[in-house]
């Protein structure tokens, strides 16, 4: 049996950046529950594709805006313009990326509000 993969505090905090800049209302989600909960119950392999997404986008402004800084240290803007090229990309595994963020985002958030959140 393949354990349940979970996410490091690193990997939360890049996660909550990304998911917060897509949806800047859904700020308060607990996201380090989710996502302990959502990994578990995914398969590997989806873990892992989230994993990687998020570690993608998170080096990418390395790359995209050739700026030594992660996608937590830019400024909103930025960081919009950063997903704006993930979700316009000519690579399908970026915009394939920015889709699950975005997917996992709203669950997130959704989760949330069911719960009496936002």
């Amino acid at each position: 049996m393949i354990r349940p993969l979970h996410a490091s505090r690193l990997e939360q905090a890049w996660t909550r950046s990304v998911f917060e800049t897509l949806f800047p209302t859904c700020a308060g989600v607990d996201l380090e529950r989710f996502l302990r909960e959502h990994l578990a119950a995914m398969p590997a392999a989806s873990g892992l594709g989230l994993r990687a997404a998020v570690a993608v986008v998170t080096v990418s402004p390395v790359f995209l805006l050739r700026r030594p800084a992660l996608f937590s240290h830019l400024i909103a803007t930025d960081r919009l313009r950063v997903l704006d090229a993930f979700a316009t990309s000519d690579v399908y595994v970026f915009r394939s990326f920015f889709t699950l963020l975005k997917a996992i985002g709203a669950m997130a958030c959704a989760a949330d509000a069911r719960k009496g959140g936002r």
